[in-house]
């Protein structure tokens, strides 16, 4: 029998791929064999990357966790362009990557180290239709709190009554493991418009979950999120695996942390839209010009 191979596999954002690399070194940790693969683009900055190296590999403990860029075939180059737009690279995953995808497993194969099991994080469908197409079984990691994920399954499963976009902000929501909640504290993509890319993707995951995912791991821990979790359990086999936070510290986190310190408690408002959110230039100069208006210190994340 062949050792242990984890293979993870992310959408290529940032906020994606970070909480898999501290999963990944768990795991290596354990005396595991891990490996990590993400279609690199210049948007999206690596701490392993040296040069223009495809690979590169970390030893974490007594294993070992190595990056391999998922590329070849009709992948892009790191340098496209249209990497730049968050629909664009949400169409050219769904075509591409699945293929991409299976042609490094089997790389990994014939090298002697086969994958024995696949782990994928949100907006990567294609992973699963590549673990599925070769045998291998896999989990989701989703990154977020279990409280999101069961908001996500009992609105797309209608298995709770959820206000409607009209109905105002003050509106309760009663979810079943969960504290009542207002209208206004939904997730905004519960009611973006259906033809939204990556809305439909979110969809299609949550309803597929159960029969895409041997397991679902969370990003959170029991003392956190107990009932949430419980409650989640008599629909999906969850698994809190969390925090996920990457330790390493760098001069500039230490700064920002020396920072924040130096606030009052509650008093900083942190901003950030993600990966996937682009605003204009316009839309930026608003946000800063609104930000400072409020005479609030702020931490804007991008």
């Amino acid at each position: 029998m062949s050792s242990p191979h984890v293979l993870l596999v992310s959408a290529p954002f940032l906020g994606h791929v970070n909480p898999l690399v501290a999963l990944g070194r768990r795991l290596a940790a354990k005396v595991l064999l891990v490996s990590l693969t993400t279609l690199p683009h210049a948007g999206l900055k690596l701490r392993h990357q040296h040069g223009d190296s495809s690979a590169a590999t970390a030893d974490v403990g007594r294993g070992v966790l190595q990056f391999e860029h998922l590329c070849g075939g009709e992948v892009w180059t790191p340098d496209d362009p249209r990497y730049r737009d968050p629909n664009d690279v949400a169409r050219h995953l769904d075509d591409v990557a699945s293929a991409a995808l299976r042609g490094l497993i089997r790389r990994q194969a014939d090298a002697g180290w086969p994958v024995t099991f696949v782990v994928a994080n949100l907006f990567a469908p294609w992973a699963f239709h590549a673990a599925a197409a070769v045998g291998v079984p896999a989990a989701m990691l989703w990154m977020q709190s279990c409280m999101v994920l069961s908001l996500y399954y009992h609105y797309f499963h209608s298995l709770t009554a959820f206000p409607a976009k009209d109905a105002g902000p003050a509106a309760q929501v009663d979810v079943p493991g969960l504290p009542a909640m207002a209208g206004g504290d939904l997730p905004a993509f519960l009611h973006l418009p259906e033809e939204h890319i990556w809305r439909q993707m979110l969809v299609s995951e949550i309803l597929g979950l159960c029969e895409a995912a041997l397991w679902v791991l969370v990003n959170t821990f029991d003392e956190l999120e107990h009932f949430a979790i419980e409650a989640l359990l008599a629909h999906m086999p969850v698994l809190p695996v969390g925090p996920l936070i990457e330790m390493e510290h760098d001069s500039a986190g230490d700064e920002c942390t020396a920072w924040l310190d130096a606030r009052p408690p509650r008093s900083v408002v942190f901003v950030a839209f993600g990966s996937i959110v682009r605003l204009s230039r316009d839309e930026m100069a608003e946000m800063a010009a609104g930000l400072a208006s409020t005479g609030r210190p702020f931490l804007w994340s991008q």
